[in-house]
């Protein structure tokens, strides 16, 4: 079979090993195309994204080609439209839609139960614990879960070696700035 990916599950795919893909099957009336993604998390955000008028399989591929599902709901959640500018057959309409339609979604405002913090990276369980800690303290300190998500997302990759009181006064001092 014929099974099209992203350029992230692909680079995720050692040339002659055996994988795992999720399949998202699309039948058309003159052909029968298979999409495959490496974890659940892709394969559900793809079919939200197909859902926006005007984004068609092929372009959400695309975005997934460019960005992971957190960091998709992130871009959305903060309407980050300079994310998107790499993508092609993405415009500034389109781009408009997928905010207007995608934003109640529970996927994109509930991002950590449908992509567990990590999903896009390799980070260990005691990086989880940490990471989702720092965002609960951030959260109850009046900063959005979005944007939360994205400080110490940012600071851990940057910083791995840093523990949680780090992690948060990293992050308070960057919104400090702004």
């Amino acid at each position: 079979y014929l099974v099209h990916c992203s350029g992230k599950t692909l680079s995720k795919a050692q040339h002659g090993s055996d994988i795992s893909l999720f399949i998202e099957t699309h039948v058309r009336e003159d052909q029968i195309v298979l999409f495959g993604f490496m974890t659940k998390q892709e394969k559900e955000c793809f079919l939200e994204v197909t859902t926006v008028k005007g984004i068609g399989p092929k372009i959400a591929l695309q975005v997934l080609n460019q960005l992971t599902p957190d960091q998709l709901c992130v871009a959305i959640n903060m309407k980050d439209r300079a994310i998107f500018k790499g993508v092609s057959g993405i415009g500034p309409k389109t781009i408009d839609r997928m905010f207007a339609e995608l934003k109640d979604r529970a996927f994109v405002n509930n991002f950590e139960k449908y992509f567990p913090e990590g999903t896009s990276d390799s980070s260990g369980e005691g990086d989880q614990s940490i990471r989702g800690d720092a965002i609960s303290v951030l959260v109850n300190l009046g900063i959005n879960k979005s944007e939360a998500f994205t400080l110490v997302s940012d600071i851990i990759s940057k910083f791995p070696e840093y523990n949680l009181n780090e992690i948060i006064k990293a992050a308070l001092s960057k919104v400090a700035v702004r």
